[in-house]
């Protein structure tokens, strides 16, 4: 069975926290095909337009709580594919394949729960985020994995997000209201992280008015890919 330890430091470079807003359809095929060649964490459910999305994905990370309950009385969750690693953000045991990432004895802390930086210094949770909601931090989670995991330079792309703090969530094609928690927590991963938005028309960027730091998608692309 793997263990979130057997990830710590794996990595290096860049990677691509992808969501499943609806901005992805603005995706090129050239965009698409570069996209391919870097690292990428997908959840929630990509699996529901995977075939049409051209990704192949290196991770892809669950946190939905009522999802992964369905998920595991259908069987469904092995549909997510991912060719380095699958996590398991919950609080059932993780399926066979998937990483859990709920703190069994001998392995790393809760990502979720007590954020990254105390994954390296034993912390209280305070320290960094405290507990975020399940169902609305995908994105959140897969940030905090990805620093635990080596990634300095982490992009953010298909987060669509309104000034309101709602989330699009593309099973309902509408918007999943936040509970006014979402944007504080993307504000403290852009500054912990240094979490870039690339997302078309997405309020998360400082452009429009959000947390983070926006970087044309192009430009990104473009740019050499760091070590």
């Amino acid at each position: 069975m793997p263990n979130l330890s057997d990830f710590h430091d794996k990595y290096s470079g860049r990677v691509w926290l992808i969501g499943n807003g609806p901005s992805m359809a603005k995706l090129s095929d050239e965009q698409r095909a570069a996209l391919n060649e870097e690292r990428i964490f997908v959840g929630s459910a990509f699996t529901e337009y995977a075939s049409e999305s051209g990704f192949s994905p290196d991770f892809y990370v669950l946190t939905e709580r009522k999802q992964t309950t369905e998920w595991m009385d259908s069987g469904q969750y092995n549909k997510a594919q991912a060719s380095e690693a699958k996590f398991w953000v919950n609080w059932n045991p993780a399926p066979e394949g998937w990483v859990s990432v709920n703190a069994p004895p001998g392995q790393a802390h809760d990502v979720l729960n007590y954020g990254t930086k105390c994954l390296e210094k034993g912390c209280q949770a305070t320290d960094w985020v405290s507990h975020i909601c399940h169902g609305k931090d995908t994105p959140l989670a897969m940030g905090q994995l990805a620093w635990y995991m080596g990634f300095r330079q982490m992009y953010l792309l298909g987060g669509e997000t309104t000034s309101e703090g709602e989330v699009y969530n593309p099973t309902r094609v509408s918007n999943m209201h936040a509970g006014g928690i979402l944007l504080p927590y993307y504000e403290r991963a852009g500054r912990e992280l240094g979490l870039i938005d690339c997302t078309f028309g997405g309020t998360l960027a400082d452009v429009r008015g959000g947390p983070l730091k926006y970087m044309d998608l192009d430009e990104v692309l473009d740019a050499p890919v760091p070590a």
